[in-house]
């Protein structure tokens, strides 16, 4: 074989439109994905009007829609300060994330609600705000019920665990509500998972919920947990719901942040440059490359071939002897019986339910006279071989 021989292979052209063509899918793709996240705003934020999770609220902050609430979420201190408007009320989750400090920086903002709600309080919001009351040991998860007449509460049971709070100054008005009941060890105190403090010169009326179950979708259906939800968020047509995030704790207090905020977004970046890249500059090894050959050679032609040099050299024994010996060999690994003789004969018989003289004198008999012979012990020994291997 020559150089000649061989065709050469074409030279790789650089194919632009081609590699443009292959940004179009990424590109359709990225904006299907951003339109169908804008058209489905959901998040996984704790007790968000939008989560849908069983830690989320969207359940209760869908039915007050419903019912004619405008719910306005905010998700930061200063965004809750920059919203124009008064009236109607506020809800602050994770509230006991916020310093005492920020609370009294925040007072004058809360002053423009009528109504506060403070999910999971915590300490400093009492201190923060000059409220009657401070916080208390949880209490073990059970239905409580209210036992009190303030309207946010009376005649409801609830079911969850959370903050309790118990009353520190008896000549300010106050009142605390779903007090653990008389078979819970709570040191002899009062304390209850729901205190309500009414509106007093300029401060608004502040309602302290220890448990967030009332808000939350997997428990919000438990005892009376919807209505009493239902009844702190819903007394206004106006609900502004601040979802307080670990950005909004106090700086003194903070964790430093281990990155920057910009490092998330620009290993993204890079990893999606990267993907274009790879797909654009990636090596393409195109279309094979037939090379002639002086001969084709047919899969079959080795077996033809050997089966003429028997026939050529007119050796019936050898060839039987050939046969009997595969056939034995492919037998014997497929019943696992070694290499006596007599136990694959018997084995064999047992499978094909032939007799064992008529096994013993095709796979052991003597060899053919003739070319005939040869064909059909070869056609036999093919036809006890599929009897024990069907497949």
């Amino acid at each position: 074989m020559t150089a000649t021989d061989l065709q050469a292979a074409p030279a790789r052209r650089a194919l632009p439109r081609r590699r443009l063509w292959l940004l179009v899918p990424i590109v359709l793709v990225l904006a299907v994905g951003t339109w169908f996240v804008q058209r489905n705003p959901t998040s996984d934020e704790l007790l968000a009007p939008d989560n849908p999770q069983p830690d989320g609220a969207q359940a209760i902050a869908q039915v007050l829609g419903r019912q004619g609430v405008d719910v306005q979420r905010v998700t930061s201190r200063q965004e809750l300060t920059d919203r124009p408007g008064s009236g109607g009320s506020l809800v602050v989750t994770a509230a006991d994330i916020v310093s005492a400090d920020q609370w009294r920086a925040l007072r004058p903002t809360l002053q423009r609600f009528d109504r506060v709600v403070l999910v999971r309080a915590g300490a400093a919001a009492p201190v923060g705000l000059d409220l009657p009351v401070e916080v208390r040991p949880s209490a073990f998860p059970q239905e409580v019920p209210a036992q009190c007449t303030v309207p946010v509460a009376s005649g409801l049971t609830l079911d969850g665990q959370g903050e309790r709070y118990a009353r520190t100054d008896l000549t300010r008005p106050a009142t605390v509500c779903f007090r653990p009941g008389a078979d819970f060890d709570v040191g002899g105190d009062d304390a209850g998972q729901l205190a309500w403090v009414p509106a007093t010169g300029t401060d608004p009326e502040f309602v302290l919920l220890g448990s967030p179950a009332p808000l939350r979708n997997g428990t919000v259906e438990s005892a009376g947990n919807a209505a009493l939800g239902l009844r702190a968020l819903g007394a206004h047509d106006r609900l502004v719901w601040w979802t307080v995030r670990e950005t909004d704790a106090d700086p003194a207090q903070a964790e430093p942040a281990r990155f920057p905020d910009w490092v998330g977004p620009v290993w993204l970046m890079l990893g999606v440059i990267t993907a274009v890249l790879m797909l654009a500059r990636g090596r393409r090894l195109g279309r094979l490359v037939t090379e002639p050959l002086p001969v084709v050679v047919r899969a079959d032609e080795t077996t033809r071939a050997r089966g003429q040099l028997y026939r050529k050299a007119g050796d019936v024994q050898r060839a039987a002897a050939v046969l009997r010996a595969g056939t034995r060999r492919r037998l014997s690994s497929y019943l696992q019986t070694g290499s006596r003789d007599d136990t694959l004969v018997a084995a064999v018989a047992d499978a094909t339910g032939r007799p064992g003289p008529e096994v013993q004198h095709l796979l052991l008999g003597p060899p053919p006279a003739s070319e005939a012979d040869l064909t059909s012990l070869a056609q036999q020994l093919h036809t006890l071989e599929k009897e024990v291997r069907p497949r």
